[in-house]
């Protein structure tokens, strides 16, 4: 509560200065829209009745010859261009005025505008007496017009020859006591040069000008900033230097103050994230040159997200603030706290003598959070993690630091609640590959790099394409097309399912509404809800708004949950089914018979479909439970009048024995797999797809091979590590891989890691074989995906040729030991990629 009357105070000393200064802001915040002005704009321009829509809200005042440079310096704006500009207004009494408006822009972590902050100063008047001046008089034009109502004339020499009155007010000398001075004994020392420079530059030749910014300490003792601008008017004369100045003292403390507000959280009084990197940055080249020692603590609250649902956000602000308080206890005055991003802080910890001394500091952190917060009503308990980077020769700048504190962080986050530790590079190539991704997924949306696939459901019997299921992919710039198994979790443990959930409904929605337009006649689009999206406040609301926006039947639509949505929570969701299903969509349980709810469920929820899960369908004729459980569940949906759809049929015997058990309806890559919408709009367009079991594709052809290649019985232990992504190298550890076979000209490996196909991926693989250790980097050529996640590649290796002589002589000395010995065991073996991975 203090925090907050201290804020208050401090704002209302802003707004009276304001107010004395004749200086009023604004303010455009681009991610909201919204659009704010302080009471003092409205006393510049003389009016109560701006509209406040937007930063172009002025552009009516503006005078007509200087409209055109003001707009487009408001373009700027937009783009995040800042602009200091002077121009001149006719208020709404039709007074004419001078203004000096400046901008100065707020940044996101992605170098995206997301705020504006604008000040507008009312300037002293121009003197009527200079328009109209002819050219005989261009001097003295020039001298009123840089020198505004404060100027003084020297000589080359700096001997001042004339003062005016106002500026001897405002440095706190006489007139008298001004002439004849030399204008180096007004300023200290420092400044002094920087002036008898300007003045040796003005004077080689006339209408040479030069300006700088000083601050200055006048007679009486008082700090003023002077802005100085010096002009030659006269070659001839060595007495035709005009020094004007301005009093700039409450505009920098305006920009001070701005500056202040661009780099501190308004919430906490903390700095922000701009302002930790200017001080990271400032630290970093001191420890260069100093050989100081210092680290960053990435400390984030955990699932802050979902607390908010749960407290609202005025508790949620309140908890920060007390969050706040905790960490200057813990850290104390002497280390630097930042409020990084809504759910982290960064703590810059100096003067540390050992590791041990940052892990005390981190334990102590945890153990002050183990006492639950009070704030209103609410007892809260919070847990933390934390990730720490220590400033060394592999961490040696701002950007370097922050991103490898946040992989720590992640790793920490990765074992458990209140857990920390430090970065290391041996941070292997899966974790490295998730933090990147939950790196990149803030703004995925925005660089348009989701995309949303269609599979058809198909008429068993007919053939015929009767609905589909929407399926969300991510098209990442380094890591490829990205399976949502890898990025839901991270979007739902983040909270940012919310704005995946939504884009992909509405994008849906775009998609139906084209083949509409296009004369298809649009089938029915299942919609993958999660769990997390699905307890949104306004969820049903948001639903039902979506397909209006679209003017849309909302009978299209297919809303599909999971088993695990029906255990929790049960009164809200029985009565949003309910609701989604009176405004006309369906309700469809996806992955049915996989999850924990009984039969009991299906009679006190709203459920139109039941979709079988895959791995049922896999174990068909083959597995006698999976073969009684398929048939039950197909009766049991008949019987309760549900329809039911099969998952993931993928061969003719799978089809046939659904059809025989009087299954209607499926999917699966024996009709299509997932489809990009234009491609899908095709099978729209014909209706019928024929089901045509896929045979493997072959990959390599062995009649082709260059070089003879070991085949092991069983799969070879290596470790893999990325040493270049992009052309950018990567400081990671290993991963676990497996090898099935080598040849002096690459290697084919399985592993749980999707990659991306490309010569821009260079691999490293180590491997014990033989009693030699092959060290062999490459790049893979082909990829091809297994059941349960699993992926198997084929690598070119990059080597000279001397190299691979080499690695030739070892292979036929590991290919005789292999034929000599039943069991070949020198070297570390997996019997199974399914059993070694899961």
């Amino acid at each position: 509560m203090l925090l907050w009357q201290k804020g208050q105070n401090k704002r209302m000393k802003i707004t009276n200065s304001r107010r004395l200064m004749k200086t009023g802001s604004w303010t455009q915040d681009f991610v909201t829209g919204e659009f704010q002005l302080s009471n003092e704009i409205f006393d510049i321009f003389e009016t109560n009745q701006i509209v406040s829509k937007d930063l172009f809200c002025f552009l009516p005042f503006v005078h007509t010859e200087d409209k055109d440079s003001v707009n487009n310096a408001l373009q700027g704006a937009v783009n995040g261009e800042d602009y200091n500009i002077e121009y001149r207004i006719v208020t709404a009494k039709g007074n004419l005025k001078y203004v000096n408006e400046r901008t100065f822009t707020i940044f996101d972590r992605y170098k995206k505008p997301v705020r504006v902050i604008g000040i507008i100063e009312q300037i002293p008047s121009k003197s009527k007496d200079s328009i109209g001046m002819d050219k005989l008089k261009r001097k003295y034009e020039l001298l009123i017009r840089e020198s505004c109502d404060m100027f003084a004339l020297v000589n080359d020499k700096g001997q001042i020859k004339y003062a005016s009155e106002s500026l001897s007010e405002v440095i706190g000398y006489d007139g008298s006591e001004l002439l004849g001075k030399s204008i180096f004994d007004i300023f200290n020392t420092e400044n002094s040069i920087e002036i008898k420079y300007m003045i040796e530059k003005v004077s080689e030749g006339s209408e040479k000008k030069a300006e700088g910014t000083f601050f200055y300490t006048n007679k009486n003792g008082d700090n003023i900033y002077l802005e100085l601008v010096i002009r030659n008017v006269n070659q001839k004369s060595r007495n035709g230097l005009i020094v004007s100045f301005r009093d700039i003292t409450k505009r920098v403390e305006m920009e001070k103050m701005v500056h202040h507000i661009s780099t501190h959280d308004e919430l906490t009084g903390l700095p922000n994230r701009i302002h930790l990197k200017e001080t990271l940055n400032k630290l970093c080249n001191e420890a260069k040159k100093e050989n100081n020692k210092f680290a960053i603590m990435m400390l984030r609250v955990d699932r802050f997200n979902r607390m908010l649902d749960a407290i609202g956000h005025y508790v949620g602000d309140k908890l920060l603030v007390e969050v706040s308080h905790r960490l200057k206890y813990v850290f104390g005055e002497h280390h630097y706290i930042c409020r990084y991003s809504e759910d982290r802080y960064a703590i810059i910890v100096t003067d540390m003598e050992s590791i041990s001394d940052y892990e005390a500091m981190a334990r102590k952190a945890i153990n002050v959070f183990s006492n639950s917060f009070t704030v209103d009503k609410y007892d809260i308990e919070v847990t933390i993690n934390m990730g720490i980077c220590l400033f060394d020769e592999n961490n040696s700048d701002a950007e370097s630091i922050i991103k490898h504190a946040e992989i720590a962080l992640f790793w920490a986050k990765n074992e458990g609640k209140n857990k920390y530790k430090f970065y290391s590079s041996d941070i292997d190539v899966q974790t490295y590959k998730q933090f990147e991704l939950h790196a990149d997924m803030l703004k995925a949306i925005d660089n348009d790099q989701f995309r949303v696939y269609y599979q058809p459901i198909m008429d068993l019997k007919t053939n015929r394409v009767i609905a589909a299921e929407a399926l969300i992919r991510w098209d990442h710039p380094t890591w490829g097309m990205v399976s949502p198994m890898e990025f839901i979790p991270i979007a739902e443990e983040t909270g940012y399912i919310m704005n995946i959930g939504r884009w992909v409904f509405k994008k849906v929605c775009e998609d139906i509404k084209k083949w509409i337009s296009y004369g298809l006649r649009p089938v029915k689009v299942g919609v993958n809800i999660s769990s997390v999206q699905f307890f949104e406040s306004r969820f049903v609301e948001n639903i039902i708004k979506t397909i209006e926006d679209h003017s849309l039947d909302p009978n299209l639509l297919i809303i599909e949950i999971t088993e695990s949505i029906l255990l929790v929570n049960t009164e809200k969701v029985i009565n949003d089914l309910k609701r989604l299903r009176e405004a006309g969509i369906q309700i469809a349980l996806d992955d049915f018979g996989t999850g924990y709810s009984s039969l009991a469920y299906l009679s006190s929820f709203n459920i139109d479909i039941l979709k079988m899960d895959s791995s049922f369908i896999k174990n068909l004729s083959a597995d006698y439970a999976s073969t009684t459980i398929t048939r039950h569940i197909i009766n049991m949906a008949h019987e309760l009048s549900l329809k039911v759809v099969a998952e993931g049929i993928e061969t003719m015997p799978q089809l046939v024995f659904l059809k025989d058990l009087k299954c209607k309806t499926g999917q699966g890559y024996i009709y299509s797999k997932p489809l990009p919408e234009d491609m899908f709009r095709k099978i729209l367009k014909k209706r019928v797809v024929r089901p045509e079991a896929k045979e493997p594709t072959i990959v390599s052809d062995k009649n082709k091979r260059k070089y003879f290649r070991v085949e092991f019985k069983n799969l070879l232990i290596a470790d893999m590590t990325i040493l270049e992504l992009k052309g950018k190298e990567l400081n990671v550890g290993n991963t676990k891989v497996l090898v099935k076979n080598i040849s002096a000209g690459g290697l084919c490996f399985v592993t749980n890691l999707k990659m991306p196909v490309s010569r821009d991926l260079v691999m490293n693989f180590s491997a014990y074989l033989a009693g030699k250790i092959l060290d062999i980097r490459g790049y893979a050529v082909w990829m091809k995906e297994h059941d349960k996640n699993l992926y198997e590649y084929g690598v070119e290796f990059a080597i000279d040729e001397r190299d691979r002589e080499h690695l030739m002589k070892d292979l036929w000395y590991i290919q005789m030991q292999i034929k000599t010995n039943d069991v070949f065991t020198d070297g570390d073996f997996a019997v199974s990629a399914n059993e070694y991975f899961n």
